[in-house]
């Protein structure tokens, strides 16, 4: 049984990648590579709507 259900999946899932400075930015590419996977991640658990806000640039991407 899962524990995702129906009305789980009829809302929006939103995936907030986050670096704290400029310098996280260059050097930690796996975080936020990990954090972008999530993405993927909820897609295949079945959401059809899946927002990235992305604090990198400052707005959602």
């Amino acid at each position: 049984m899962s524990k995702i259900t129906a009305e789980h999946l009829s809302r929006r899932a939103c995936v907030y990648v986050r670096q704290s400075t400029p310098d996280q930015v260059q050097n930690n590419l796996e975080s936020q590579r990990r954090q972008y996977a999530l993405v993927d991640r909820a897609r295949q658990l079945g959401w059809q709507q899946v927002e990235v806000i992305d604090m990198i640039s400052g707005a959602p991407v």
